[in-house]
Formats: C-alpha cells, structure tokens, sequence
C-alpha cells in the first residue's frame, strides 16, 4: 500500500486479538482446554486448524473440530457448552493481559480525531464484555462480533454508515484481515505480534501503535 493513500484515512477498522491485546496464545490455549482430554496428536491438530482459520467463528470450528478431527457428532447444545467452557477460560486469562504496546494510549488520543470501528469473530457479546472491561469500549462508534462473518460485519459499517472505502484503513494481524481488505478494496496495515501472521515484506506493518501514529500524522 502507498503512504499517500493514508492522506484519505477518516475511518480504521481494527481487529482485536493480536492487534489491540495480546491474545492470540489464549485463545489458542483456550481450545486446547475445551479438548484437554485428548491426545497430543489430537490437541496439535486442533491447534493447527485453529491457527489456519483464524477468521472462523468458534461454533464453526467446534462443529469441524467434532466432526472431522474427533469423528463425533455435533449439535448446537454441545457447541453452547464448549463455548461458554471456552470464554470462561479466556475472560479469566485476559483480564492480565497486556494491549499492543501503546494501543491505549494511540486510541485515547485520535478517537475524536478518527472514527474507530472493532470488528472481530469473537462472539459479540463476549466480545463487548472483553473490551468494556478492558476500559476500551468508549473508543469504538460501534463493536461488531460474531457469529456473523466479519466481512459482512465491516460491509454494514461501511454502507450503513455510507462512508467512501478510500476513507477506510483496515488494521489486523491475520491473514484473513489482509484477504478481506483487499476484497472490500480497503487499505491495510498489517500488525506483528506473538502468534500474527508472517505478513510478505511488500505489506505495511508495525509492532506498536507509535509506528501507526507516525505513519498516520504525517498528513
């Protein structure tokens, strides 16, 4: 992406895990825990399916996971009962996590400056809880989960609130994040984080939000 195209940027769409927090071994280790009874064979393809779709929603991969890895059945009753096992772990994990170096610091400073969207697979209500107890909700015009798909989710955020995609800077660390931005015709920003992905060197990335803030406020 070119940095001039930042000149255009009204609007940035973040992503949660491993771009605002530092959660992306958590949520790993909380699959593991839903599925601590099985082998180490079994836990590595979990966990390996888990870090390859890490744009699914948890229901989505509880039902593979169930179906093609375990070879057992799957219902909705099963899936409520792992995910609230699931988030129970997390949201205790969590609550001791470190943001990306200077996160809060970047949002508290530019949110009346920008307009700022979250938009992540965590399921909204878990995901609304997270943030609001991370002190972070105020930032946010709007948080969007799941289990609706993401890219539906910043569709809606950009024709509901009919705002050009030139103004959009989407910001993740997956490489869901990248595919989706380009699809929407969205600039984007990669973000290097324990568990992120290996973004190729032709993408724009930071390790901290100082380097966004330099980026963004040279225009």
């Amino acid at each position: 992406m070119s940095l001039s195209k930042l000149k255009k940027i009204n609007n940035i769409i973040f992503d949660f895990d491993g771009t605002i927090i530092n959660s992306n071994h958590i949520k790993e280790d909380g699959f593991i825990n839903v599925y601590k009874g099985y082998s180490s064979d079994i836990k590595t393809k979990i966990l390996n399916f888990h870090k390859s779709n890490m744009g699914m929603n948890r229901f989505d991969k509880f039902k593979f996971i169930n179906e093609k890895i375990l070879g057992k059945n799957y219902s909705q009753t099963a899936g409520e009962i792992m995910s609230e096992q699931y988030f129970k772990y997390i949201y205790k994990k969590i609550k001791s996590t470190n943001l990306i170096k200077r996160a809060k610091d970047f949002l508290s400073k530019n949110y009346l400056k920008y307009n700022f969207f979250l938009c992540s697979v965590t399921l909204q209500n878990d995901l609304v809880k997270i943030v609001t107890m991370k002190g972070l909700n105020k930032y946010f015009i709007k948080i969007k989960g799941g289990p609706q798909k993401k890219i539906d989710a910043i569709k809606e955020i950009i024709f509901e609130n009919k705002l050009p995609v030139d103004t959009f800077l989407s910001i993740g660390d997956s490489y869901s994040d990248l595919e989706f931005s380009k699809k929407l015709g969205l600039s984007f920003i990669g973000v290097k984080s324990p568990g992120s992905y290996p973004f190729d060197k032709n993408i724009l990335t930071i390790e901290d939000f100082f380097e966004l803030e330099k980026y963004l406020w040279r225009f």
